[in-house]
């Protein structure tokens, strides 16, 4: 591609093609919705986990995780598949990384990793990356992205959260690339929602919530080409960010901080305010 408008475009087309053979992150327990289902065993005390993690009830939902590695006479370094220790301990890492304790969330990600089959390897790939740079061990972090984009090229998953690696270390040139690439790949707002709840516990489809996350994809973009000296595609972002969310104040920060950087005073005052309104603890 001679730019990077050309290569979004055909990003956009090899996505489309290859749709159906996609090989997307899934949930891991979605591989095993028929054993969830059926709850007997081992898998009762799973299901009653999932169920108590989409209420909200996270202490009693990582103790039936426990309780189903227990069942599942689990032990360390296991290396045979045990579908419901697979399932037990990627929910309870999930669990972990909601409470912050980001060391424990890697343990049992990579645990399931010893066992796990193909189609659930990249999700725990992402999810043990992300937990790497919590830790503040980024080159680990970097290499495991690296294993998911060489086995696919495509997985917009990896390239989000790398993004808010680089976001994080001020890597402000490469986080852009690789939210421009999200952008370019044509990701709905449910799509990027559905991933980012997918670290930290049950999934709650909310149109709204949907909104709010693309929202943010677009914020970040807009930080990063702030920060590279692009005011006016920084503007973009934060309008867009803006009219996915408009209750988001940091994008009214945001924006007004680059309509202050064009000497648009009057217009930064009036974002500013609005930034107020919405959050008057900042």
């Amino acid at each position: 591609a001679d730019d990077l408008k050309a290569k979004h475009g055909w990003l956009g087309a090899l996505v489309r093609a290859t749709r159906e053979a996609s090989r997307e992150a899934k949930p891991i327990e979605e591989l095993y919705q028929v054993e969830v289902a059926g709850g007997a065993g081992a898998w009762e005390c799973l299901s009653k986990g999932l169920a108590l993690a989409r209420k909200g009830e996270k202490a009693a939902a990582r103790a039936e995780f426990e309780a189903t590695l227990v069942r599942s006479d689990y032990v360390e370094a296991m290396t045979r598949l045990e579908p419901c220790c697979l399932c037990a301990l990627y929910e309870l890492g999930k669990a972990l990384c909601d409470a912050g304790e980001y060391s424990e969330a890697l343990k049992r990600f990579t645990s399931a990793l010893l066992m796990a089959p193909p189609e659930a390897a990249q999700q725990l790939r992402l999810q043990s990356a992300w937990c790497m740079w919590r830790l503040g061990r980024s080159d680990e972090a970097q290499q495991l992205y690296w294993q998911v984009l060489d086995d696919d090229a495509l997985c917009w998953q990896a390239l989000l959260d790398r993004s808010r690696m680089h976001l994080a270390l001020g890597s402000w040139a490469s986080a852009l690339v690789d939210l421009q690439l999200v952008i370019g790949l044509g990701q709905q707002s449910a799509e990027v929602h559905t991933h980012t709840a997918r670290k930290f516990g049950a999934i709650r489809r909310n149109s709204s919530d949907a909104r709010r996350a693309l929202s943010q994809v677009y914020n970040d973009r807009g930080v990063c080409s702030y920060e590279t000296g692009a005011f006016d595609r920084a503007l973009e972002d934060f309008n867009m960010a803006i009219e996915l969310n408009p209750s988001y104040a940091q994008a009214y920060t945001n924006r007004g901080n680059c309509l202050r950087k064009q000497a648009k005073t009057a217009q930064a005052a009036d974002d500013y305010t609005m930034a107020i309104e919405l959050d008057p603890k900042n």
